[in-house]
């Protein structure tokens, strides 16, 4: 999984998400451990992240100020359609959009802004299991990319 993740995507991501006036994560399925696990980590540092079960288009239309919002959509399993139409109108609004995906071949990929992919097509017999823990290591890398970072900025303790 490390070796597949885009340095530049994750610098972009962490900026992006410091800047950020919201931060909403979605996932679906097996994957909402996992966003649930990024919010609560993200609130932790003081961020204003909330997680999103449902596809809210009227969310969507009426947020204010949307080019200082950030959306992290992990999608372990192919992406739907509900969810691919929703970061269709994320696009329209000119939002920053972040796919976790553990395919290569995910419709998504090409509706988001950024995307970080972990392979997981060679471990078919087991696959959901590998796939939920390569998503959770994409989310600690995250979350451990944006402690450096603040500790960096702010040149203290923040744990």
């Amino acid at each position: 999984t490390n070796a597949k993740l885009d340095k530049n995507v994750m610098t972009r991501l962490v900026n992006y998400i410091l800047s950020a006036q919201t931060i909403d994560i979605y996932g679906q399925g097996i994957a909402e451990t996992t966003a649930k696990q990024l919010v609560f980590k993200l609130q932790s540092l003081g961020l204003p992240c909330s997680y999103q079960m449902h596809l809210i288009d009227k969310y969507i239309e009426n947020m204010r100020n949307p080019k200082r919002h950030v959306s992290i959509i992990f999608c372990i399993e192919p992406s739907r359609t509900t969810i691919q139409g929703l970061v269709r109108k994320m696009k329209e609004k000119g939002m920053y959009t972040l796919a976790i995906v553990g395919h290569s071949d995910d419709p998504i990929i090409e509706l988001v802004s950024d995307t970080l992919y972990f392979d997981i097509s060679s471990f078919n017999d087991i696959e959901h299991l590998t796939s939920t823990f390569s998503a959770e290591y994409v989310a600690n890398i995250i979350y451990s990319s944006i402690v450096y970072r603040k500790v960096l900025m702010n040149n203290e303790d923040i744990l």
